[in-house]
């Protein structure tokens, strides 16, 4: 399932999406890639849930995590056994190597698992503008226009390298090229961008504009305003993955 626009919420169709896939699993192994500090998917009471981040302090701010793995997502070893779902919210933007990383993640996933990757769409001024600007600049934005008054230690802001290679249409791509099914793929405008919105006539008129005005110029192919993406990739049963995350029957 394909979907573009600003209606309902993403996050409750990816829930409905993981719930499928992850239906008669009775104890489904589930990886947190990048854990932070919660997860934005309900997960049945039966899982395991294991946390890898690059960052110790991450994970002790995780409580409901299993097991913990520190390591770099780009480079760790996929564990056996591998895991019926991975999530990988709002991280591979953050990544020298994204590739790399998602041939390390689903080269963890065991026949029938499914990926799920949630991350700024490149192809919007938000994409746009994270990309070219500077970390300092984020830090900013997140402190003074979005509101995020926590404290140094609770600060879950990082650089933004925004690789090329994670556009949407490259990440289909690279699933197709290797092996792995599109289940769900959602082009949407994000909560930060929701927020100022209804925080200001004036930007929300602006925001409107801008994907008027970018969706005509592009003949309906690009708008401007849709900030964010989410897409579900799965490994098709039967299926096991190489070393580089291709699939090999």
């Amino acid at each position: 399932m394909q979907l573009r626009g600003r209606h309902g919420d993403p996050q409750q169709r990816v829930q409905k999406a993981v719930d499928q896939l992850l239906a008669g699993e009775d104890r489904p192994r589930v990886l947190e890639a990048g854990c932070g500090s919660l997860s934005r998917i309900q997960l049945p009471t039966g899982r395991t849930l294991v946390g890898i981040d690059i960052e110790q302090r991450q994970l002790d701010r995780n409580t409901a995590l299993d097991e913990k793995i520190l390591g770099d997502l780009q480079s760790f070893t996929p564990p056996a056994p591998g895991f019926d779902l991975i999530l990988c919210w709002d991280v591979i933007e953050h990544l020298p190597e994204p590739i790399k990383a998602l041939e390390r993640m689903t080269a963890a996933l065991n026949p029938g698992g499914a990926l799920v990757l949630a991350f700024p769409n490149l192809w919007s001024l938000k994409g746009l503008v994270t990309k070219f600007t500077p970390y300092t600049v984020h830090a900013l934005f997140y402190r003074f226009v979005v509101g995020d008054r926590r404290s140094a230690d609770e600060w879950d802001q990082f650089p933004t390298v925004f690789r090329a290679s994670i556009a949407p249409g490259r990440l289909r791509k690279w699933a197709a090229k290797h092996g792995f099914q599109l289940v769900y793929e959602e082009v949407y405008e994000g909560p930060v961008q929701v927020g100022l919105r209804s925080r200001s006539r004036l930007l929300d008129l602006s925001f409107a504009a801008l994907g008027l005005v970018s969706r005509t110029l592009s003949l309906g192919r690009l708008d401007l305003g849709l900030s964010d993406c989410i897409q579900v990739l799965r490994l098709p049963d039967g299926v096991v993955n190489d070393n580089d995350g291709k699939a090999v029957s």
